[in-house]
């Protein structure tokens, strides 16, 4: 069954996993302002699990799967099948004897026998595609970015459950391997996409999308987002929109992030946790004289929204930066103090390795 892109949670535009490297645990180098839920993709699933079956009912057993192939690791002593077959998918799997129902099973993290876990339907488009990724298992531990390009070149498959693979591995990818695809996706399919609400935890991964190669009406487009969320305080996929605007207007867009969400005007912190988002998307894509410029952005930051300062330390270490050490310093020794005992100790860790301190 397709992931049920309608019922998944909307996530918060300014969802970021902005952890800590260095002094605090590497950070992700994915884009992160575009991952939907769920975290895993069915590759994760396959790759990750150590048997992988698939199954259809058991006729002697009702509402019970039964194993119709091994696709990897050995089933024969596993015991029967206790995972419940839901009236839906009986019937979708009665109309359909050539489709099945991938399951997998793992340890879990303390080395215990894990339960099953039902994945996805699989139809004559699916199958292919699960077998493909099982042999390039070996292939993606050797050489990771050759995962990107696979999926990539499936984001717009007839498939939906393809489809919805791809956006979620793509979604995870570098900014800077996203902000390179072109044409996977015909521009008028990722504007009617951006119309559609029921999808609205994809469309950041659009958002960028749109930028790459943007027409000038979606300059415009993208600008005018942006404006508009700025007049009216909105937050929905604000990372995104501003990334794109950054992406294609750099200093412009930022002056005007600065001005718009760094003056006088209160501002939700959500509202400064995408802006801080936006701009350590662009930091982390490596170009060095647009990363001076976010730092510049970052320590007005702190002189307004000095909460920031975890996430903005996070950036800094992982890119080896220490302009920002003494600002943190005197935040981190605030009195009253502005943060818990555990913060404070890491923003200290970071100011000590400043010029000076």
């Amino acid at each position: 069954m397709p992931l049920p892109l309608s019922r998944a949670p909307l996530l918060p535009a300014a969802f970021l996993i902005l952890t800590f490297a260095g002094i605090f645990p590497e950070a992700g180098v994915g884009c992160q302002i575009c991952i939907p839920y769920p975290g895993k993709s069915i590759a994760d699933h396959l790759i990750e699990n150590p048997l992988a079956i698939l199954a259809r009912e058991d006729p002697d057993r009702p509402f019970h799967f039964r194993v119709v192939e091994t696709l990897r690791g050995d089933s024969a002593d596993e015991p029967p099948i206790e995972l419940f077959l839901d009236s839906s998918t009986r019937r979708l799997l009665s109309a359909h004897p050539d489709r099945s129902v991938l399951l997998v099973k793992g340890t879990g993290e303390t080395g215990e026998v894990a339960s099953w876990r039902r994945i996805c339907v699989v139809d004559e488009a699916v199958d292919p595609v699960i077998r493909e990724i099982l042999g390039l298992t070996e292939t993606w531990a050797k050489d990771p970015a050759a995962r990107f390009p696979y999926f990539a070149d499936r984001l717009n498959h007839e498939n939906e459950t393809i489809r919805t693979l791809a956006r979620l591995e793509v979604a995870r990818a570098p900014y800077r391997d996203i902000r390179q695809l072109r044409d996977v996706i015909p521009r008028e399919e990722i504007r009617a996409f951006l119309s559609q609400l029921r999808y609205i935890e994809w469309q950041p991964l659009y958002i960028l999308l749109l930028a790459n190669g943007a027409t000038e009406e979606d300059r415009e487009r993208i600008e005018e987002r942006v404006r508009s969320s700025a007049k009216h305080g909105s937050t929905l996929n604000l990372a995104a929109w501003a990334t794109a605007f950054i992406e294609l207007e750099g200093d412009r867009a930022i002056e005007f992030l600065e001005s718009a969400y760094l003056g006088e005007t209160p501002r939700d912190p959500k509202e400064i946790a995408a802006l801080v988002g936006a701009l350590a998307v662009h930091g982390n894509a490596g170009d060095e004289t647009r990363r001076d410029r976010i730092v510049d952005s970052f320590r007005r930051v702190l002189e307004k929204h000095p909460d920031q300062a975890p996430a903005i330390v996070s950036r800094m270490t992982a890119w080896k930066r220490r302009d920002l050490a003494g600002e943190i310093g005197r935040l981190a020794g605030a009195r009253p103090p502005l943060f818990d005992l555990t913060t404070l100790l890491k923003l200290r860790a970071y100011a000590r390795t400043g010029p000076g301190l």
